[in-house]
C-alpha cells in the first residue's frame, strides 16, 4: 500500500493515467474484504458448473 502511494505521489503531474495504466497494481492494494471472497466463491463455482 506504502508503494503504490509513493508511486502516485512521485508519477508524472496526471496520476489518474498512472492508474489507468496500472490497474493490477490498484487491485493488488485493495483489501480483500468479505465482498471479494463472495467473487471468488461465485466465479469458482460459475467455473464449476461449466466444466460439469
Amino acid at each position: 500500500m506504502i508503494d503504490y502511494m509513493i508511486r502516485i505521489v512521485l508519477s508524472p503531474p496526471r496520476k489518474w493515467e498512472f492508474i489507468k495504466k496500472n490497474p493490477f497494481l490498484l487491485l493488488a492494494v485493495i483489501p480483500f474484504d468479505q465482498f471479494f471472497q463472495v467473487a471468488r466463491i461465485v466465479r469458482l463455482l460459475y467455473l464449476f458448473l461449466r466444466i460439469v
